[in-house]
């Protein structure tokens, strides 16, 4: 039982590489480019294919790239 709490607050905290193309329908190039120009604030690396983030960290960002990805896709 005491997994399924560290999980849930794990979820809540962090957000990672693969959610944040799921939430945001896009690839892992365009994460990875976002990466590189400095749009999104340097990730936790877990390994070469997975990174990081806490969520409170890059709300902003995201919400904001969201709009712009709405915009683009009218």
């Amino acid at each position: 039982m005491t997994t399924s709490v560290h999980q849930k607050e794990f979820d809540i905290t962090f957000i990672s590489s693969g959610e944040l193309c799921k939430d945001l329908s896009i690839c892992r190039t365009s994460l990875r480019n976002a990466i590189i120009t400095g749009f999104l604030p340097a990730p936790i690396v877990i390994n070469r294919h997975m990174f990081l983030w806490k969520r409170d960290e890059i709300a902003e960002v995201v919400e904001s790239w969201r709009g712009s990805l709405a915009r683009r896709r009218r």
